[in-house]
């Protein structure tokens, strides 16, 4: 950071940004703590920082009259993608997000360029939205229990939720998940909406993506707004 010694109420918005980018990429990147009380001062800020944003976006979003700041309109087209192995699923998204007018960002579809995982990651992942699917990819259960194993999403997958949760905050996150996989019990206040047969899922997403100012043609898809 340029100023280490400002309080975290004084940050602007890019300056909580690239603390919490730092922060996020130290814990994808395999982390690398020595102490456990860094560890736990690094969580305990990183949660800090992410509710700071929150409040920070809702201020730089919206003027007093509750309408929309002028935003670059390419940044409100793109929507980050998270996905496991269900490429089936993963299509059936990708094609509904570009009915909608939008273009879903699918990190495997992109050019390396000479990057590792976690730079393609973090150019990429500059988005204003993000819709993570939970498909029954693994399975588990709690170690020493008798209970069945319960089909659960990849682990990456988690992980990539938990970073735009921090990154985008949890309006700007939709958690798509398939019947029968376990919802991860830490992440209150997210809005998960299951993949069900009646499709209902689209109504949600679009409704989300609008609550987030995207420039969604709803007529593309239900004939109507």
């Amino acid at each position: 950071m340029d100023k280490p010694d400002k309080k975290i109420t004084e940050l602007t918005l890019d300056e909580i940004n690239e603390e919490i980018d730092r922060l996020a990429n130290f814990e994808l990147s395999g982390g690398g703590y020595g102490d456990p009380d860094a560890r736990l001062n690094d969580d305990r800020k990183l949660q800090t920082l992410i509710h700071l944003r929150e409040q920070k976006l809702l201020m730089r979003n919206y003027s007093s009259e509750g309408g929309v700041t002028d935003t670059n309109p390419d940044d409100l087209r793109r929507v980050f993608v998270v996905h496991g192995h269900n490429h089936g699923i993963k299509e059936a998204i990708a094609r509904f997000i570009e009915k909608l007018g939008l273009e879903p960002v699918i990190l495997h579809e992109k050019p390396n360029a000479g990057r590792t995982i976690i730079e393609k990651f973090s150019d990429y992942s500059d988005v204003h939205f993000a819709v993570v699917l939970l498909t029954a990819d693994d399975e588990g259960k709690i170690k020493g229990a008798s209970a069945e194993h319960r089909a659960r999403a990849r682990q990456n997958v988690i992980l990539e939720l938990g970073y735009f949760l921090g990154k985008l905050g949890r309006a700007r996150v939709c958690a798509l998940y398939e019947n029968g996989v376990e919802i991860p019990s830490d992440y209150q206040g997210v809005l998960f909406v299951p993949l069900d047969s009646g499709e209902g899922w689209k109504t949600s997403l679009v409704r989300e993506l609008k609550s987030a100012s995207f420039p969604v043609d709803a007529n593309r898809i239900f004939g109507t707004d």
